[in-house]
């Protein structure tokens, strides 16, 4: 009885992922342009973590060249 529950149960689980696998598969070329534009406009938000002690007397010249950075911006193909 419990070989019978269990492969119900993966049975269920194989044809929910086949189903997920064609909805996707199927829906693959409608968004194509819209990605094109949404990652066009993509800017992405850079931390920049410091760890500082007792850095009092060099902090005030590295925050100041953190703030000179720039990001150089790649192209990226989803």
């Amino acid at each position: 009885m419990f070989f019978l529950v269990l492969t119900a149960i993966m049975m269920t689980y194989l044809v929910r992922h086949y189903i997920f696998t064609l909805t996707v598969l199927r829906n693959t070329g409608k968004n194509e342009k819209t990605v094109a534009i949404e990652s066009s406009m993509f800017e992405p938000t850079v931390t920049i973590l410091i760890p500082a002690h007792n850095e009092d007397k060099v902090i005030g010249r590295l925050l100041q060249r953190i703030t000179e950075l720039t990001y150089q911006r790649t192209s990226c193909k989803l």
